[in-house]
């Protein structure tokens, strides 16, 4: 998308070099106007201006992250903690996993936490409510978005940022994980393990795409 803007817009795009939440604000915000990320929403709305997030089905995430990690660790291109529990344990091994912190900051109901607040877990504690008033502060930020997309419709999204902004987004599919099992090949047993790791995602994510039937 930084691209994407940076066509449009030539040299009045500078964007910010940080990517990961723990190293915003390292480098002073002053003299950059794009900025794009993981980042929470306490931090993105600290920046100021617009923000844009794009919504993906949980389980779907989860599943992706696995793979993703197992992958990268066996092609040598990552070997953090968290990349090698993924290659040594199999699918349902790692969805019994609970007590890996770094497992916990990346998977566990990451969604709404990034959406609510942080979804890093030294900053969690900092934002001190039950699991329902978590989920509505979380729906309630997301109104404040200029643009919710789908993971699943990005062409609504390019649709989206063309409308408000004049940029023409060309999308393609990034780190996308070769030989990952579908939903429908995963036992009910694993999907309900999973189940705990996204249980308030799923309700976020359900509440939202559902919000104008109701």
């Amino acid at each position: 998308m930084a691209e994407a803007f940076r066509r449009a817009y030539g040299d009045h795009v500078r964007v910010y070099p940080e990517r990961f939440e723990a190293e915003f604000g390292q480098t002073p915000y002053d003299g950059f106007n794009f900025f794009t990320g993981h980042v929470g929403f306490t931090v993105a709305s600290e920046i100021g201006g617009d923000l844009i997030t794009v919504l993906r089905d949980p389980v779907d995430r989860f599943l992706s992250t696995y793979y993703f990690l197992r992958q990268m660790f066996n092609s040598g291109s990552e070997r953090s903690y968290k990349a090698s529990l993924a290659a040594r344990f199999d699918l349902d091994q790692f969805a019994r996993i609970r007590g890996e912190p770094v497992l916990q900051d990346e998977l566990h109901n990451r969604m709404t936490w990034q959406l609510a607040h942080s979804h890093r877990l030294a900053r969690r504690s900092e934002l001190a409510v039950g699991d329902a008033e978590l989920v509505q502060i979380a729906t309630d930020n997301l109104s404040k978005f200029a643009i919710v997309g789908l993971q699943t419709d990005m062409a609504d999204l390019g649709e989206s940022v063309r409308r408000r902004y004049n940029v023409h987004l060309s999308i393609d599919r990034v780190n996308v994980t070769g030989q990952r099992r579908t939903l429908e090949d995963i036992p009910s047993a694993t999907l309900d393990r999973i189940e705990w790791w996204v249980h308030l995602d799923r309700e976020l994510y359900r509440g939202w795409i559902n919000r104008d039937r109701r």
